[in-house]
Order: structure tokens, then sequence, then C-alpha cells
């Protein structure tokens, strides 16, 4: 199965990848992916806390999270992973 993914940081996506507040988020279909990051997009000031993700960037996340497993997040088809 072909996953797809987004990233969000609280802080604003303009941080490093590398930066804490970092969340990677893995969908099962293309269109949950960019629904779920046009719902996400925006803090409350405006800034942009969401983007849409390749695999490699959304497994370096990840790949930081001290629980090593997916969290799953009810009532969608998503997954997350928080640093």
């Amino acid at each position: 199965m072909r996953h797809y993914y987004a990233a969000s940081n609280t802080y604003g996506t303009n941080l490093s990848h590398d930066s804490i507040g970092w969340k990677a988020h893995m969908f099962g279909s293309k269109s949950d992916r960019d629904e779920w990051v046009d719902d996400h997009c925006y803090s409350e000031n405006g800034n942009i806390v969401a983007e849409s993700a390749d695999s490699k960037t959304a497994h370096k996340i990840a790949g930081k999270s001290k629980h090593k497993h997916m969290i799953s997040e009810p009532g969608d088809n998503s997954f997350e992973w928080t640093y």
C-alpha cells in the first residue's frame, strides 16, 4: 500500500526538520493527506504550520521520536509521530 505524508510544527514550517516541535503524519490516500494539510495549514496567527512531505522527510522526523511507534489519530486514517 502506498502512503502519503505531511509534516507539521506548532512553531512554523520555516524551521529545519532537525528542530523541535515536528510531527509526521501518514495517510492512506493523497486526497486524505491534501485535505488534512488544507485544514491544518495555518495557525491562529496565520503562520504556516503544516505542509505535504515526502517519505524521506516524514521518516526523518519520525526517526527522532523517543516513542518509536506510531500514534493513531482517532476518527481518521492517519498516523502521527511526534518529536
